[in-house]
């Protein structure tokens, strides 16, 4: 299950900046050990409400330069005085795969911007339109992700009732499995957490002025006990019961807790939420996005600005578009005439086919065979990572053309074992022109090939590769070297000397380093 925690500080100015964020991390040191998958929060102070996400362990997270920032703005930069709050969350998906950032919490819906722990197992049903497409979940089913469903349901509710009471009443009601809630209400600058599993606990400071909640007790206890701005009141830690809430105002007017109304379940035909428009945000809400949202890319082609050498006129098109040749093909005349000097008219094998159990492999054997006319025997060099699909893909083609396959295998575990230790390596310094090294196993597949072209005594290989969109000079580009244009970067023979040598000199130097 997730983690949530959070914190409602009836004025700002009474918190040391550098001691809360040293707290602040604290709690998601502790709450992540519900939940490693992502992690997550929203702030609040300045009449302004801040998101902030991640796909990424919540140890890793707060170490990003993301979270200082989110915080430097609500709290350190201004030193702003009046209230603050905010709700975090460490995620342990059981619904909605974290590499999907809808799907990740703080969920942010009409009236209400929160996080949950729980899953809700009618999610499906309660869907506004079930005919929607949803991201897939954990199992790849297209289920939706029920804390979405939950938050969309609430302000729905909300926005035909206008009453907390009743929106969390037809939660309890309608929605099956398990919930603890910690959400703002925006127009209402209140926070509130509600349970009907009994998972929230929080704890006031001695002054009353400052709230602090966790899903756990021992968690808070812990928190309590080393945190240096938070000295608890003589209650301590104190427990939201199942089917129960609380609900606090920013300024600390308003403090309830209460039993979450009973209600007889709605018919499921009326499971959908409330027809009516929820509630736009009483205040602004800022997104903290991810890097990837925010790339530049090309107009054309969508390439993003961090591909290498790239760079874009005023219309916002890439150099490469700008430079771009189409391929020139000989066409396929000239490929018949070149197949008809090796084609066999005994039906003997006339030449030798690589096959990865790729697509264009696959299709080139294909059209070999059953257009052509040629006899082909397949090749496959499997030297540790092809894929057990490829493998599939490779034995359909071949037991459905009636082609012998035969494979070249070296030393698996050797090979796999060396491409442990490069990535090992390579994770101590990572340096993105060294990715291509990973694959250095592989280029065997040519030694391997030839020797198989003499033994089986055939004059042609074919390989069923070199389309123009499949050139890849961005891994030389990545080492620093400014590439050719891309058509010239099919063969790296073509490359001029300048080029490789310093290529070998990179690569000396990432050794040396």
């Amino acid at each position: 299950m997730c983690g949530i925690f959070g914190f409602a500080v009836k004025d700002s100015a009474q918190l040391d900046f550098e001691l809360f964020k040293q707290d602040l991390a604290g709690l998601y040191r502790l709450s992540a050990q519900r939940g490693r998958d992502s992690a997550g929060l929203v702030t609040y102070a300045n009449e302004k409400y801040r998101i902030f996400q991640r796909a990424i362990d919540p140890l890793q997270f707060i170490e990003l330069a993301g979270f200082d920032q989110i915080l430097n703005d609500t709290l350190g930069a201004q030193r702003a005085t009046g209230p603050f709050a905010c709700i975090n969350h460490c995620r342990l998906v059981t619904d909605g795969s974290a590499s999907v950032a809808d799907n990740n919490q703080p969920v942010y819906a009409g009236s209400f911007i929160g996080v949950h722990n729980g899953i809700i197992t009618n999610a499906a049903q309660i869907q506004p339109d079930p005919a929607a497409k949803r991201a897939a979940n954990s199992e790849g089913t297209a289920a939706p992700n029920d804390t979405r469903v939950l938050f969309d349901y609430m302000s729905g509710q909300y926005a035909q009732t206008r009453d907390l009471a009743a929106v969390l009443a037809a939660v309890q009601a309608n929605l099956e499995g398990s919930f603890s809630i910690a959400a703002f209400l925006d127009h209402k600058q209140e926070l509130v957490l509600a349970t009907n599993t009994g998972s929230l606990y929080f704890a006031l400071n001695a002054q009353n002025n400052i709230l602090c909640f966790a899903s756990e007790s021992y968690f808070l206890k812990q928190f309590l006990a080393a945190s240096q701005t938070f000295q608890a009141n003589a209650g301590a830690i104190q427990h939201v019961p199942a089917g129960h809430y609380l609900r606090l105002s920013f300024d600390f007017q308003i403090f309830e807790q209460a039993p979450i109304p009973r209600q007889p379940k709605t018919s499921s035909a009326q499971l959908t939420p409330a027809a009516g428009r929820a509630d736009s945000p009483a205040f602004a809400v800022e997104f903290y996005r991810s890097s990837v949202q925010t790339l530049r890319r090309c107009t054309k082609c969508i390439l993003p600005h961090t591909y290498p050498f790239v760079d874009f006129d005023r219309d916002g098109v890439c150099s490469f578009c700008r430079n771009h040749a189409h391929q020139k093909l000989k066409g396929e005349d000239a490929l018949r005439q070149r197949l008809d000097r090796f084609r066999s008219k005994d039906g003997s094998p006339d030449c030798l086919v690589g096959l990865s159990g790729g697509r264009d492999s696959c299709y080139g054997l294909h059209i070999l065979k059953t257009t052509y006319g040629m006899h082909p025997i397949a090749y496959t060099f499997d030297w540790g990572l092809t894929t057990d699909v490829s493998r599939r893909n490779q034995a359909k083609v071949c037991g459905k053309l009636g082609i012998e396959h035969i494979i070249r295998s070296p030393d698996i575990l050797k090979k796999r074992r060396f491409v442990r230790k490069n990535i090992h390596a390579w994770l101590k310094q990572p340096q993105l022109g060294m990715v291509p090294l990973f694959q250095a196993g592989d280029k065997e597949f040519y030694h391997f090939g030839r020797a198989l072209q003499k033994e089986l005594k055939l004059d042609l290989t074919v390989l069923c590769s070199g389309h123009q969109l499949e050139h890849r000079e961005f891994m030389v580009g990545f080492t620093g070297i400014n590439h050719k244009p891309l058509r010239e970067n099919h063969d790296f023979q073509l490359h001029p000397l300048s080029n490789k040598i310093r290529l070998a000199a990179w690569y000396c130097l990432q050794y040396i380093k």
